[in-house]
């Protein structure tokens, strides 16, 4: 349960107050809040974040960033049964007082693991380099600005969750793509089932996710394939190709090795 209190410099323009992961996470109540920018993420098991009288549950690799002297209590979820471990980093540094503005807002903001930026993996480089003394200080630094403009980004999915219009149309269609992937969908069958025009959902696909609406049904067939390649060793690749909707095993070849660089069988031995 490695932890780091200030391994750089508070000079610099980013810097780490502390580090942290695979910590076994205690109960925490601060009715202050705290003195700098707490990102907060679970590795396993999970947690409940207070704020503002509501309870949040955060699950593996969900993370909440905690502006300073917000109000707050977070704990471990007795109800799954399994340890809450986390991940955390805190930040400071020169440019502190210009964080609100980097972000976009002073509210607290939820994200989680993506295929764009992964924190864990993030948070993880850096313990490593403290753990083999290789740390550089500047670079660093550019590494916490960036961590923060990957937040900025999560702040801006907030907002568009929250929108009608994605409450609306994207949400159901979004909850439609992730539990029937496997069946024969079309951009026109989805349209259908919030009764709107196909053209119209892909408009607003592409406003709220940055993808239409058949990019985002192909990578979610995509990723479900990965999984099941790393996680099904006994299944073969064309049970794989129809489980995850593809009628022709030669076009999930295809599309896999277009959008991974490799073949499904050569992704499934590493």
């Amino acid at each position: 349960m490695p932890i780091y209190f200030q391994p750089i410099s508070e000079n610099l323009p980013f810097s780490l107050e502390s580090i942290g992961n695979h910590w076994l996470q205690d109960s925490v109540s601060r009715k202050l809040g705290y003195a700098h920018y707490h990102w907060l993420q679970t590795e396993s098991g999970q947690g409940q974040i207070q704020l503002a009288g509501q309870l949040i549950p955060l699950a593996p690799g969900e993370g909440v960033l905690l502006p300073p002297f917000t109000p707050h209590a977070y704990f471990p979820d007795t109800g799954t049964g399994e340890t809450w471990r986390t991940r955390f980093v805190t930040l400071n540094g020169l440019l502190a007082d210009q964080f609100p503005k980097i972000l976009g807002t002073n509210q607290p903001i939820f994200a989680k693991d993506n295929p764009e930026f992964s924190y864990s993996v993030w948070i993880n480089q850096i313990v490593n380099q403290l753990e083999n003394r290789t740390l550089d200080a500047a670079q660093t630094s550019g590494a916490c600005y960036q961590l923060l403009m990957y937040l900025s980004k999560g702040y801006e999915n907030q907002l568009a969750i929250s929108h009608p219009l994605f409450q609306q149309y994207i949400s159901p269609t979004i909850t439609k793509i992730e539990t029937a992937y496997a069946e024969d969908l079309t951009v026109e069958r989805l349209a259908a089932e919030v009764f709107i025009t196909p053209q119209y959902l892909t408009r607003l696909f592409r406003r709220f996710t940055g993808k239409t609406t058949q990019q985002y049904l192909l990578d979610t067939r995509l990723n479900k394939a990965k999984a099941f390649l790393m996680y099904h060793q006994e299944r073969s690749v064309e049970t794989i190709a129809s489980q995850v909707g593809f009628s022709s095993v030669s076009r999930f070849v295809q599309v896999f090795k277009e959008k991974n660089g490799v073949t499904p069988g050569r992704f499934r031995r590493g």
